[in-house]
């Protein structure tokens, strides 16, 4: 059984982790917030290396780059479907 995830609104802070059990595996700091889309979740190991944390920071600014061009492609589709509506 996984302990119930610690919900903040905030940034990242030390109350945030999640401490499990050794059997269980290691601790994990977990940020829940909302967006108007929907619940956001981020799990991470509690303790980082400093190549670790690097190989982190770089994977999520690539997964925000597409993000970015799927919310682009998107408000582009909402613009042009505005377009297409006669007044």
């Amino acid at each position: 059984m996984t302990p119930q995830a610690h919900k903040t609104t905030h940034e990242l802070r030390p109350s945030n982790l999640t401490p499990l059990s050794p059997v269980l595996g290691t601790p994990k700091l977990t940020e829940v917030f909302n967006l108007d889309e929907g619940q956001v979740t981020l799990s991470v190991p509690a303790m980082l290396s400093p190549e670790s944390y690097q190989d982190m920071a770089d994977r999520i600014e690539i997964f925000l780059r597409g993000l970015k061009r799927r919310s682009d492609a998107e408000a582009a589709r909402r613009h042009v479907d505005r377009e297409d509506v006669p007044e």
